[in-house]
């Protein structure tokens, strides 16, 4: 509800969005880790509410995981 009084978005709990985070080399699967961009990085996933106070985050993804599939994985829970 909140976020259609903000935006007029119905039925919307919360609002995703990735981003990547610089990180130390990995010594287990570094390549992995290396983004496009040649830096070592893990791709993190966050999802707030509409007064943006944070309901979710995932932070375990190599660098190189796309968005897609990190979007695929929720729930899977290997950690």
């Amino acid at each position: 509800m909140a976020f259609y009084s903000v935006a007029r978005f119905p039925n919307v709990l919360g609002a995703t969005d990735y981003m990547h985070a610089t990180i130390k080399a990995s010594s287990l699967n570094e390549e992995a880790f290396v983004n496009r961009k040649g830096i070592h990085k893990i791709n993190v996933q966050a999802v707030c509410d509409a007064e943006m106070k944070t309901m979710d985050i995932i932070a375990k993804w190599p660098g190189r995981s796309h968005d897609t599939f990190i979007w695929r994985m929720r729930g899977q829970h290997d950690y």
